[in-house]
């Protein structure tokens, strides 16, 4: 299909024209064009095309089509569309299994293991500090 071609090189005008000029034969397909059309206009104009095509979004997404995951995804780019909803979840302390630490407010710790080693480490830092930090860590081998 040209359209592909086209919208993959950048040049969306042919490629809009390659789509307006495909005739469907079947619902899938219809979608598709939709799909693709609905692309197209918000590589022009922006995201905020979308609000009236939430509708035919959400229908495509019902039919559960080759095309819903498209659908979706252009759905959940929107700042309009919320179907889910964001928490903070705020932990006051942090529990290490093992051994248990509790971190205060003002509290960090860092925890490096095994020690020795001679292969791999692990680094474990947990802060509840807001300022940005810095780790450095230097390696010695023997014969150094």
């Amino acid at each position: 299909m040209q359209y592909t071609f086209y919208y993959r090189l950048g040049d969306y005008q042919n490629a809009r024209y390659y789509l307006n000029s495909y005739e469907p034969s079947s619902s899938s397909e219809a979608e598709f064009k939709s799909l693709r059309t609905i692309d197209l206009d918000i590589l022009d104009a922006g995201w905020n095309v979308l609000a009236d095509k939430i509708p035919v979004l959400e229908n495509i997404i019902g039919n559960a089509s080759n095309n819903s995951n498209f659908a979706i995804s252009l759905l959940n780019n929107t700042e309009m569309y919320k179907d889910y909803l964001m928490d903070t979840i705020e932990q006051p302390n942090v529990i290490q299994s093992g051994e248990i630490k509790r971190i205060g407010d003002d509290e960090s710790y860092l925890n490096i293991y095994p020690n020795p080693s001679t292969d791999k480490v692990f680094v474990q830092l947990v802060s509840n500090l807001s300022n940005p930090g810095k780790l450095e860590i230097l390696m010695q081998r023997e014969g150094w």
